[in-house]
C-alpha cells in the first residue's frame, strides 16, 4: 500500500518526570541523567482514519476511532552532558518510545442485507537521538529554570498494521472475512525538540527535573509488506 500524501507527526508532552538523576561534582564539567515520561497531547499528530462511517438512505454506519496519535505513550531514556559555562549546558539523549496502539473499528449495516465490521490497528516502537543545548534562563542556589533545544534524530522504525475485515450479505447467504497483517518501514527522520524545564536540588551531587517538551517530525509511508489470510 502505497501512501502519498506525508503522515506529520506533531507531539506535546507533559513529562512527570520521577526517579531522575542528574550527577556533577565540584571537579568535573560532565553529568548523566535518566527520566521517564508519558506522551499525553498530540495536536495534529497522525491518527487511524474511518473506513464506513457514512450514513445515506437506508443505511446506517459508525466508527470508532483511538483519541491518541502517533507519539502517545511510555518514554524513557538517558543521557550525557557537560556545562559549558554558567549559562549553557550541552548533551545528547537517548529515549526509547513504547508506543500506544492505534485502533479503529467501523460498522456498516444497510436495509439490502449488506453488514461489514472492520477492525484495524497499528503498534510501534521507536528509538531517537537528540542532540541539544541547554540555556539557563534563571539559575538559584537549589534550583534552576531552563530552555532546551535539539535536534531529534529517530531511527529508522516500523508500523506494525493489522485489520480484520468480516462482511455478509443476510439477502443472499454470502460471507466474507479477511485477516490482513502488514509493516510500513519507515527510514532515519529528524525533527525538532524544544522543552521548559526546571531543575532542583536534592544533594550535593544528585539534581531532579521536570520538563514540558515538544517534539515534531514528519515522515512519508512506504509500501506496506504484508500478509493475508
Amino acid at each position: 500500500m502505497n501512501i502519498k500524501t506525508p503522515c506529520f507527526l506533531c507531539i506535546l508532552l507533559l513529562s512527570a518526570l520521577v526517579n531522575q538523576a542528574q550527577t556533577e561534582t565540584s571537579d568535573s564539567k560532565f553529568y548523566i541523567k535518566a527520566y521517564g515520561g508519558y506522551g499525553l497531547i498530540q495536536p495534529g499528530s497522525y491518527k487511524l482514519v474511518s473506513t464506513d462511517n457514512n450514513t445515506q438512505g437506508n443505511s446506517t454506519g459508525n466508527t470508532s476511532l483511538s483519541k491518541q496519535g502517533l507519539g502517545s505513550g511510555i518514554r524513557f531514556g538517558g543521557g550525557v552532558g557537560v556545562i559549558a559555562s554558567d549559562f549553557l549546558n550541552i548533551g545528547a539523549d537517548v529515549e526509547y518510545l513504547s508506543g500506544t496502539t492505534l485502533n479503529s473499528q467501523s460498522n456498516y449495516v444497510s436495509t439490502t442485507g449488506y453488514n461489514s465490521f472492520i477492525n484495524t490497528s497499528i503498534s510501534y516502537t521507536s528509538l531517537s537521538i537528540t542532540p541539544h543545548v541547554i540555556f539557563k534562563a534563571l539559575s538559584k542556589p537549589d534550583y534552576l529554570i531552563y530552555n532546551k533545544l535539539g535536534i531529534l534524530l529517530n531511527l529508522p522504525m516500523d508500523l506494525k498494521k493489522t485489520q480484520y475485515d468480516s462482511s455478509f450479505n443476510t439477502m443472499v447467504g454470502s460471507t466474507y472475512i479477511s485477516n490482513i497483517s502488514g509493516t510500513y518501514k519507515i527510514g532515519l527522520t529528524v525533527g525538532l525538540n524544544v522543552a521548559l524545564g526546571v531543575q532542583f536540588r536534592l544533594t550535593d551531587q544528585l539534581r531532579g527535573y521536570g520538563e514540558i517538551f515538544g517534539t515534531t517530525w514528519s515522515f512519508r509511508l512506504q509500501i506496506m509488506t504484508r500478509q493475508t489470510q
